[in-house]
């Protein structure tokens, strides 16, 4: 039986992939594939856009996907948006997050670079 984070972390990755984003998961979820696990409630998962636009239409259609948006994080220094925090259907604050991000760990422009393996990428992109 599936845990709720993992059916969480399928459906984003799933929709993601549907999209056509480039993206990998980071923060602790990531580093629990290479040491010990820790309890995590967040997905983290930073995203490839060219464009403040293009991070807002993602989140505009993860919204008509269920999901409701609890938090945005600006970037101050470079002008852009770095962080939408989401809640996934069926979930409450207090559960499950996902935070998506785009323009805060500096990872974020690598993501779309053939043979890159910092994490699981969308399908459409090159290898």
């Amino acid at each position: 039986m599936m845990s709720r984070l993992q059916q969480v972390l399928e459906r984003i990755a799933l929709q993601l992939d549907e999209f056509g984003m480039d993206w990998a998961i980071i923060g602790g979820l990531a580093g629990s594939a290479r040491a010990e696990p820790r309890f995590t409630r967040d997905i983290d998962v930073a995203i490839a856009v060219d464009s403040d636009y293009e991070a807002e239409h993602l989140v505009f259609r993860l919204q008509q996907q269920g999901y409701t948006l609890f938090q945005l994080v600006e970037q101050n220094d470079a002008g852009r948006l770095a962080t939408a925090r989401l809640i996934p259907p069926e979930e409450s604050e207090d559960g499950i997050v996902v935070d998506l991000l785009f323009s805060s760990s500096g990872i974020e422009k690598e993501l779309d670079l053939p043979g890159t393996s910092s994490g699981r990428k969308s399908s459409n992109s090159p290898s």
